[in-house]
């Protein structure tokens, strides 16, 4: 008589945020079970057990705390606002070095492993006043404009005008507009983070 095998029962393991958004939204939202289970890609059974007190959530050590998250997307807009918007590259050695500047750190910024994209992605959606978006290059030139410069700029320009040909100013025929002749120097037109919802986005 053979015998045979049984075969191991796999089990998956789903992110603890996902089924931590999924519970939220069940408790203060008031989505169903099925609805909140078929939102967030997970099974009805594995969040009605969560939701029962089953299987207990365990929590997970996070990279950052709380209010060092809340800081860093505080710190990731105000930058945007100012044309220094962060890249996504630039977020995750921004977050590997907070985590070295901590006093209780024993590794260098260079020991400890960068974060993955999944993590930020899921600060993403910690955070959806953040959104990734391509940026409108401002030149150094235009950035440092004040209306100070543009009237001394005037002034100076009108004076040497007269001293060439005073009629020149008083000819519309000889005045030609070149405002929207503007040549791009940065090719590397990369996605920034910025605040959810503004309309303009600018990198220098």
């Amino acid at each position: 008589m053979s015998s045979k095998k049984s075969t191991p029962i796999r089990y998956i393991r789903h992110d603890i945020d996902v089924i931590k958004a999924a519970l939220e939204d069940i408790q203060s939202k008031g989505m169903s079970l099925r609805e909140a289970a078929k939102f967030h890609n997970l099974p009805v059974t594995t969040l009605h057990n969560k939701l029962k007190g089953k299987n207990p959530l365990l929590s997970k050590k996070t990279l950052l705390t709380v209010d060092e998250e809340n800081k860093l997307a505080k710190w990731l807009i105000e930058l945007a606002k100012y044309g220094f918007g962060k890249s996504n590259n630039e977020v995750l050695e921004t977050v590997r070095a907070i985590i070295a500047a901590r006093k209780d750190s024993t590794q260098s910024q260079e020991q400890i492993k960068l974060p993955t994209r999944q993590w930020l992605f899921r600060f993403f959606g910690r955070h959806p006043e953040l959104s990734s978006r391509a940026p409108m290059s401002l030149g150094k030139e235009r950035a440092l404009v004040s209306p100070e410069a543009v009237s001394l700029w005037f002034t100076k320009f009108e004076k040497a005008i007269n001293s060439v040909d005073p009629t020149i100013l008083i000819s519309p025929n000889r005045i030609f507009n070149a405002d929207e002749s503007g040549f791009g120097f940065d090719k590397k037109n990369r996605k920034v983070v910025a605040f959810k919802g503004s309309k303009h986005i600018y990198k220098m």
